[in-house]
């Protein structure tokens, strides 16, 4: 599970909740509630917030979260049709996060014949799912790209030539209030 830090790193700044509270332009309780847990998620925009106040990292106010062995096991992969488009959904357990993600995944080429790939998540299941995936996009894009590179290979089957071709890679999730998007060519 992930600990935000924002307790300890106000106790060693000597800072209260209400002059945090006052620098970042939120409130009083907001920033308590943060900093002794009692919110399930922080949205992005709060964090950012945060983080330019304090001058630190999200990594630094959400504490250490290693992604290293993310055990993903790709469950079920299924074409559709789609026009000029290749569409498949991916299915992948992440069992020592507890985690289970439902992908729609889109490959296509776009107008200079570049092949693009689009990661949708359509639903994720799990405890404290929104900061696997915060976290996910601070920390562990590397292991994240590998994971995204196995399960295209699985899709693309035998298809040698485009296995030779490099894809860009659009990730894209909204949880919640959370919206995030990363990109990454594999």
């Amino acid at each position: 599970m992930i600990q935000n830090t924002l307790e300890m790193l106000l106790q060693s700044r000597e800072l209260s909740y209400d002059e945090l509270a006052k620098r970042c332009g939120m409130t009083y309780n907001g920033i308590a509630k943060i900093a002794k847990q009692q919110n399930r998620s922080i949205q992005y925009a709060t964090v950012e917030k945060i983080t330019k106040t304090l001058n630190i990292t999200a990594n630094d106010l959400m504490g250490y979260f290693s992604l290293s062995q993310p055990q993903i096991e790709i469950t079920d992969i299924y074409q559709l049709s789609e026009q000029n488009q290749e569409v498949f959904k991916a299915h992948w357990r992440i069992e020592n996060y507890e985690l289970e993600m439902l992908f729609t995944v889109v490959l296509s080429q776009n107008s200079g014949g570049k092949n693009e790939v689009a990661f949708c998540i359509d639903d994720i299941k799990g405890a404290y799912s929104e900061d696997f995936l915060y976290s996910l996009f601070q920390v562990g894009k590397e292991v994240f790209q590998q994971t995204i590179e196995q399960s295209l290979k699985h899709m693309l089957g035998n298809k040698d030539q485009q296995k030779k071709n490099r894809y860009k890679v659009v990730f894209s999730v909204m949880k919640e209030s959370l919206f995030f998007i990363t990109y990454c060519d594999i």
